[in-house]
């Protein structure tokens, strides 16, 4: 979900008191001046002016919500709170989609909407010419740049349902380079708005570029600090993620082959968030590939009344985020996280019955995979009682490791098989093997370097 939006979090400047038609017209005479100076380094591109449209924050996220509500059928938006909730991403009683657009009314200072082309900025962001309005329009304006001749809004839209890793990745490319070079061309335009002789966006790009890993870094800390830390973890991370591994992406796409690099990557992007949160992985001659799971449906073997609510790629991000806020430690997080090759996760529902989750993950190596294995089996065992209070039962062969827990959603088994890793969270007694086998039984593949999102 969000996929139009673009977080600020350090909004505090104001228009002041001119009359809202000045501010409109304003803001269209310093747009008009951003489109241009983005033409001048990226080359001409747009066909005609942008519309641009002054409103509140408050508008915005209303249009937002309105834009998530018509493209994500109620369905699945319901089942996706009710699989963060029985995994304790989000508290039992939290209203998913109220309180993530009550955060970004904080926050939000513009975003591009690629239906109606249209750029709209919020009053409170600050007047044409100042540092926010020239930085926020020029992120916002190169999306529309890039839209003119490229699809990826409907691709994403298209690829989020059935493999949201992929879209995210997706996603990653359009944030990160509308990111870097809103910063870049941004400042370039904002020291030179006057005629003074600033810096060009060519050097202005290449500076930035070298502090990628700094910036990322503080976006991702901005998760702990207000306002950002009155709200789960898991919706946090997943919103700051796309621009913070995004522009780290970027960054390593530019330095590497320039501004040529970043136009390419819409035509090739990223296959998996793997190759986002490490861009060697998708700049090598030879990528590291995700493995694609098809089939494997647990449902069948769960028993009568089992039916699948969500079925979805689990990512390597998926797995950073799950576990930063299991553990509410980042850097141990991505550790259990590194060396994913692929995986998949399906939440079932019976009527009556506590919802099951099931995952069949595969790793680079068999250390990444017991890694993983273990640290599922002992986040079972403390998610809802102290540590001391829940057994895991495991059981080893020369081949395989089982790890049973019995929680109050019913029983937790991991199995951890050579690279694979298998979870039945909440399985019914006696069920355990066959659903475990259905799940490890899902047709496999290495998804094709010159992939992208079907249009």
């Amino acid at each position: 979900m969000l996929r139009l939006l673009i977080l600020v979090s350090c909004v505090s400047a104001a228009f002041g008191q001119d009359p809202r038609q000045s501010h409109q017209a304003a803001a269209e005479r310093e747009c008009g001046r951003i489109t241009a100076t983005i033409e001048k380094y990226l080359g001409p591109k747009f066909k005609g002016p942008v519309a641009v449209k002054v409103v509140t924050k408050q508008w915005m996220v209303a249009f937002a919500r309105k834009q998530e509500e018509e493209f994500t059928p109620p369905a699945i938006a319901a089942a996706t709170e009710r699989y963060m909730k029985r995994l304790r991403q989000i508290p039992a009683d939290y209203d998913l989609m109220a309180k993530t657009f009550e955060m970004l009314e904080s926050g939000i200072a513009g975003l591009y909407d690629p239906v109606s082309k249209t750029y709209f900025v919020s009053r409170e962001v600050g007047g044409p010419g100042s540092p926010m309005f020239t930085i926020t329009a020029t992120h916002e304006l190169v999306h529309a740049y890039r839209d003119v001749d490229k699809d990826y809004h409907q691709r994403v839209l298209r690829s989020v349902y059935y493999d949201y890793d992929w879209a995210f990745a997706v996603m990653c490319v359009v944030e990160g380079d509308a990111w870097m070079l809103g910063e870049g061309i941004g400042r370039a335009h904002f020291s030179n708005r006057k005629g003074a002789q600033g810096p060009a966006s060519e050097l202005m790009l290449r500076r930035y570029a070298k502090q990628a890993q700094q910036v990322s870094r503080f976006m991702y800390k901005s998760v702990e600090k207000p306002p950002l830390n009155g709200y789960p973890r898991a919706i946090t991370e997943s919103l700051i993620g796309r621009y913070a591994a995004g522009l780290v992406l970027a960054a390593a796409v530019f330095e590497k082959g320039g501004k040529q690099a970043l136009e390419r990557a819409y035509d090739r992007p990223p296959r998996s968030m793997e190759q986002v949160l490490h861009p060697a992985k998708y700049l090598a001659k030879i990528p590291d590939e995700p493995v694609v799971f098809y089939g494997g449906d647990p449902a069948p073997a769960l028993g009568p009344g089992w039916r699948v609510s969500l079925v979805n790629t689990f990512g390597e991000f998926d797995a950073r985020v799950f576990f930063t806020t299991a553990l509410k430690d980042r850097r141990k997080a991505a550790a259990i996280a590194a060396g994913w090759d692929g995986g998949r996760v399906w939440f079932c529902e019976k009527e009556g019955a506590t919802p099951f989750v099931g995952m069949m993950t595969t790793w680079d190596t068999e250390a990444d995979a017991r890694e993983f294995g273990r640290a599922w089996a002992d986040w079972a065992s403390i998610r809802d009682r102290p540590a001391s209070s829940a057994a895991i039962a495991e059981g080893q062969s020369a081949t395989t490791t089982h790890y049973k827990i019995k929680t109050s959603d019913g029983f937790v088994v991991v199995r951890v098989k050579g690279r694979d890793v298998v979870i039945a969270d909440g399985v019914p007694g006696g069920r355990a093997r066959r659903v475990l086998d259905k799940m490890a039984g899902a047709r496999r593949a290495e998804r094709k370097p010159d992939a992208k999102p079907p249009a």
